[in-house]
């Protein structure tokens, strides 16, 4: 009788034991998906721009309204940078068709920015009133991707006679 007395209280021992093993493991669980949804979710703010449009897009005011191909076209930065996150740049020519620019990586250190920036036109850019924009994404935890665009002005590009 005492075996079987021993042998129902190890039993039940055992099922506390398990019962509570799942308990913590739902518990942890669920903090898991809480922190995932929290993580995925959270509007992370890495980049505040000086000057936006209506949909929260950057704009960048351009020096000169009329550009030669093959020039350099001046533009005003002004944002402040809210995290040292690594992005990279998308850029791209806009007339209702995009000319692309080759990618590159944005490593902006934290802090308010204000200068100058140039790019050249590329001299095979057809003549035409253009916009120049930039998609900047940022990679965050678990695969989320944060993106920023801007763009400048619209300019004309007109046709270099020696080119």
């Amino acid at each position: 009788m005492k075996s079987i007395m021993r042998k129902i209280k190890y039993e039940l021992n055992q099922r506390k034991v398990i019962d509570n093993l799942s308990m913590f493991v739902i518990v942890w669980t669920l903090g898991l998906l809480i922190i995932y949804g929290i993580i995925t979710l959270y509007p992370f703010k890495i980049v505040r721009f000086k000057k936006v449009d209506p949909l929260g897009r950057g704009i960048y005011l351009v020096e000169d309204k009329t550009i030669e191909d093959g020039e350099l076209l001046r533009y005003h930065v002004q944002f402040e940078k809210l995290s040292d996150r690594q992005g990279t740049l998308s850029c791209f020519f806009e007339d209702g068709i995009l000319f692309r620019t080759p990618s590159t990586v944005s490593n902006q250190p934290k802090g308010t920015r204000d200068f100058i920036q140039a790019i050249e036109i590329p001299s095979t850019l057809p003549s035409g009133k253009y916009r120049y924009g930039c998609l900047v994404s940022y990679e965050m935890y678990f695969d989320r991707v944060v993106n920023y665009m801007f763009y400048t002005d619209e300019f004309e590009v007109i046709k270099n006679e020696q080119n």
